[in-house]
């Protein structure tokens, strides 16, 4: 009788451990990180930024193998320029891409280059000044009210060579003017509540624009294929 109720308690401790286990697995983990893009300009330092949220849901398999659930909620940065126009730094970046938003946050803290952090070596604060090729998308809008005169930018013709080799890009003198050039872009973690600025500045990209339209034509790697998701991502 003894044994038998040893065995139970035994098998409820397993069980017990193994529900806190399973449920330690779907919790999920959320950081904050302020991004912030400071421009020089005749004018002055401009800068911008936006706090987004990282969520990170436990590792993943799947046919690609093994991975991280991770996802971004939040915003691009906008840097008002005043009479010289907006630049926006997307939520996807030069060498991520999509994932970019999220995947920043493991490889900006990490002091080793391009091998990212766990999710348990993401620090609670902190700061750090990001590299060139950590940096994100950088675009505006010729006219704030046409969302097809999107055009792509980078900070110097030889950045464009580097990253976009045979495609035209904007420097940033050419976008905004003599005198214009990126100073740097930096992350720092927060506890602060997401940024939500962009909707009042934005072009409509819904049908009466014909963007969905003018997308579908664009080549396959043309820098303009951009969306409302390289914006703004996440529920409200």
């Amino acid at each position: 009788m003894r044994a038998a109720s040893k065995t139970i308690w035994l098998l409820l401790l397993v069980a017990a451990f193994g529900a806190a286990a399973y449920s330690g697995l779907l919790s999920k983990t959320v950081w904050h990180y302020r991004m912030t893009v400071a421009v020089e300009t005749p004018e002055g330092l401009k800068s911008g930024s936006a706090v987004r949220a990282v969520i990170y849901g436990g590792p993943t398999t799947g046919g690609g193998g093994p991975g991280l659930d991770l996802k971004v909620n939040g915003e691009a940065v906008m840097v008002d320029l005043g009479k010289r126009g907006i630049l926006f730094g997307l939520l996807s970046g030069r060498t991520q891409g999509y994932d970019y938003g999220s995947d920043i946050l493991l490889r900006a803290f990490n002091k080793k280059g391009d091998v990212t952090l766990r999710p348990s070596q993401v620090p609670k604060t902190g700061k750090v000044t990001l590299e060139p090729d950590q940096y994100p998308v950088f675009v505006r809008f010729r006219d704030m009210n046409d969302p097809k005169t999107i055009a792509a930018i980078h900070e110097t013709a030889a950045q464009i060579r580097k990253f976009y080799p045979d495609k035209k890009i904007e420097t940033f003198e050419e976008a905004f003017g003599k005198g214009v050039h990126l100073k740097e872009v930096t992350i720092e973690m927060t506890d602060e509540p997401l940024t939500r600025n962009l909707d009042k500045v934005l072009p409509s990209f819904g049908p009466e624009t014909g963007f969905v339209e003018w997308f579908k034509k664009l080549p396959y790697g043309d820098v303009r294929r951009i969306g409302l998701y390289d914006f703004k991502r996440g529920e409200r």
